[in-house]
């Protein structure tokens, strides 16, 4: 049995990284529900000031990015970080 199997385990890990990524002056947001439409929300937010990237593999964050982005803001870039 994976100690990441229980729940809160998983959770503490989570936020435990998240504090050593804000440490290191980094914004993180964690997702309550649904994660891509947060990744999505905070990408357009960010897009209205400065260029923005959205790293992922869901086809999802680049449909739902197309759909609220500004045509006012920044550019918005989707990539991947797979090598393939």
């Amino acid at each position: 049995m994976s100690v990441l199997s229980n729940v809160e385990n998983e959770q503490r890990l989570i936020y435990l990284l998240c504090k050593h990524v804000e440490e290191k002056e980094i914004r993180v947001v964690n997702a309550k529900s649904d994660a891509d439409a947060l990744i999505v929300e905070t990408a357009v937010k960010y897009a209205l000031n400065v260029p923005t990237v959205v790293v992922g593999e869901d086809t999802d964050l680049l449909i739902l990015s197309r759909y609220h982005s500004d045509q006012n803001g920044n550019n918005t870039y989707f990539t991947s970080d797979r090598k393939n």
